[in-house]
């Protein structure tokens, strides 16, 4: 059955009232057309079709089945209470799985008849479906009538029931995944008191999320919305449902010495239910091996599909030193704290594994990575950082090609470096086919298709990034940079709510809801949504850009001045925001300073000289001979 909101497509009598009235379709649509035809088979009638199709759309979506004397002959009262749900016009009362319906079967009442009256076997945990469809047909003909042929046609409609269940459980296969982060605890003193002592349940979360979104068929939410969780008693069912995936794996790690003791358990939370669940005794040198094994139990559970390149991926071993392993992840932990300090430690680690395993790709990507974002928050000049995180990665690709993050750094050091942009499309498609998953690679390559002013499909790609890391304030950020860029003003200051929903705090959302204003030149309004971010976060350097710039806007020059005189004093220092300079410079007439600090950015390779193109403000500068020359220069000509 296909259906789209308005429009009805089908086969009219065994639609459900949702799919006559138009409206989308989920498996509770599905459970109310097999009952149809389970109905019919048991009844010898449809339940609903009558002379007219006008008059058979009306009884589905208002009468009651047609009675017959077979159906009462055939069908046991329990099993008329359980076809009586199927048929429910209200679809929240109606079965919600069709687990939920194989379960209702499994449980009608024993055989009454004396031909069935010898014992039934205890329950096992795995039953072949041969057995299962078995028990269900001995329990349906509970009070079948004694006429052998009536025997033989319900045993045959339930067989065929269950057939059909099972096909809509093959098609209900747990295809989306959250990994929460793994708790830590431990008993030792001296453990407890080490403030990084969490490396390894939050590096054991992250090899496991790796290992996973390798799978093409397994939706896996990335790290950065799922460890928005951490330290969080949330119920599982609600995180299920704001990550719109259908498993949750949460567990524990336990750590006395060298002893691990590690609990997972997987968790359908539509259902309610525990999938899978197991407690793993180890050394601490082997946790990469359990890793493996949770990823590798977690895909049987799910009952995917696996090629056997899927197989090879989750077998895959990065290192063979326990030792590398373990300064791995120390340093994805100190890395992942986004500061400079974090990136210097995380650096040390890095070197630390490469000196224990020479060709542990990771670790070099590890490195790349901090050189890369060293530059990008502005602790190291970009010709600095790039040059040092290409040299990282060139060593990572030789020793393991096949890594997406690799090619996704690249990518990046093509663009920036040598304003690369074909090699750098080259990279992040080759990133994207090796793991379609990588939420990164789909969101850096957002926002070069942005800048190269290919509007659309740098809306998909976002929207990629966003579905696999939904909680995500970088990719929902840039969500509304593309579409504010677009000039789809709405719609971006939209998102720009929706980010800071995620993350009240997150003032440089402030900003981008000034520029939005402003654009539309409403300036009081830009005006006073600076002066409340700049007074909650008065040393963030691009909301006081932002405030000048309104201050500017709204005729407001003198603070402008007084705002841009105090930055110029910082940017000598360390705040360095090439392309909010220009455009403040821009405001207060000063034409040529603007083009200068643009030029200035370009010979130092910073990323946001580029986004000129694009970007709305500039509309005017653009005109600029000279910024024409420039944007000729890094391959971006209008």
């Amino acid at each position: 059955l296909l259906s789209t909101p308005g429009h009805v497509i089908g086969t009219m009598p065994y639609m459900s009232p949702e799919q006559v009235q138009g409206e989308p379709l989920d498996p509770c649509s599905d459970i109310f057309s097999l009952g149809v035809t389970f109905y019919e088979m048991l009844a010898g009638k449809h339940p609903f079709k009558d002379k007219s199709a006008a008059v058979t759309m009306s009884r589905i979506l208002l009468g009651d089945p047609i009675p017959t004397e077979q159906f009462q002959t055939q069908a046991s009262p329990e099993l008329q209470a359980i076809l009586s749900k199927m048929l429910c016009k209200d679809k929240a009362a109606r079965y919600q799985s069709a687990q939920d319906l194989l379960t209702d079967l499994r449980q009608l009442p024993a055989p009454l008849s004396a031909d069935d009256t010898q014992s039934e076997a205890p329950p096992t945990k795995e039953v072949s479906p041969i057995t299962q469809k078995q028990n269900v047909v001995d329990r349906v003909l509970s009070k079948a009538g004694r006429n052998k042929w009536a025997v033989l046609a319900a045993a045959l409609a339930v067989i065929l029931l269950v057939v059909a269940i099972s096909r809509l459980l093959s098609r209900e296969h747990l295809d989306s995944l959250a990994i929460l982060p793994f708790t830590y605890v431990s008993s030792d003193p001296q453990l407890m008191a080490n403030p990084d002592r969490e490396y390894l349940s939050d590096g054991f979360t992250d090899s496991i999320i790796n290992s996973l979104s390798q799978l093409a068929n397994l939706k896996v939410i990335a790290r950065s919305s799922v460890f928005r969780y951490k330290g969080k008693n949330l119920d599982v069912q609600a995180i299920g449902r704001e990550l719109n995936v259908r498993a949750v794996l949460v567990g524990q790690i336990k750590q006395v010495g060298d002893e691990l003791t590690i609990n997972a358990e997987l968790m359908d939370v539509q259902e309610n239910r525990s999938i899978w669940g197991e407690t793993y005794q180890r050394k601490t040198a082997d946790i990469q091996t359990v890793q493996k094994e949770i990823a590798r139990n977690i895909s049987e559970r799910l009952r995917l599909k696996l090629t056997g390149a899927d197989q090879t991926q989750l077998a895959k071993t990065y290192t063979d030193s326990g030792e590398a392993y373990e300064a791995y992840l120390k340093g994805r932990y100190h890395w992942n704290k986004r500061t400079d300090e974090g990136f210097k430690q995380a650096t040390k680690f890095f070197q630390e594994a490469i000196v224990k395993d020479p060709n542990y790709a990771l670790a070099y990507t590890g490195l790349a990575d901090c050189y890369t974002l060293r530059s990008d928050y502005g602790f190291l000049p970009p010709t600095d950082g790039y040059a040092l995180a290409k040299g990282a990665v060139t060593l990572a690709l030789k020793y393991d090609e096949s890594l997406a993050e690799a090619h996704t750094s690249l990518a990046s050091i093509k663009a920036v470096t040598d304003w690369d942009w074909q090699g750098a499309e080259n990279e992040y498609r080759r990133a994207i086919e090796l793991n379609p998953n990588y939420p990164t690679a789909h969101h850096w390559y957002a926002a070069q298709l942005l800048v190269q002013g290919k509007l659309d499909q740098a809306l998909q790609e976002i929207k990629k990034a966003q579905q696999l890391d939904p909680l995500s304030l970088g990719i929902n950020k840039d969500f509304a940079v593309i579409l504010l860029y677009a000039r789809d003003y709405d719609k971006a200051l939209e998102q720009c709510r929706k980010t800071l929903e995620i993350e009240p705090n997150f003032s440089v959302m402030s900003t981008y809801i000034a520029q939005i204003y402003e654009l539309k030149q409403k300036y009081p309004e830009a005006t006073a949504e600076l002066d409340r971010a700049h007074a909650a976060a008065p040393d963030d350097g691009e909301i006081t850009y932002g405030l000048a710039q309104a201050y500017a806007l709204s005729g407001r020059k003198d603070e402008a001045v007084k705002i841009s005189n105090e930055l110029n004093q910082l940017s000598e220092q360390k705040l360095y925001l090439p392309k909010e300079a220009a455009y403040l410079a821009m405001l207060l007439g000063e034409k040529d300073k603007a083009v200068a600090i643009l030029q200035k950015a370009y010979e130092g390779h910073y990323l946001s000289v580029a986004e000129i193109k694009m970007d709305p403000r500039f509309d005017e500068l653009r005109k600029d001979a000279r910024v024409v020359e420039l944007l000729q220069k890094i391959g971006l000509s209008q």
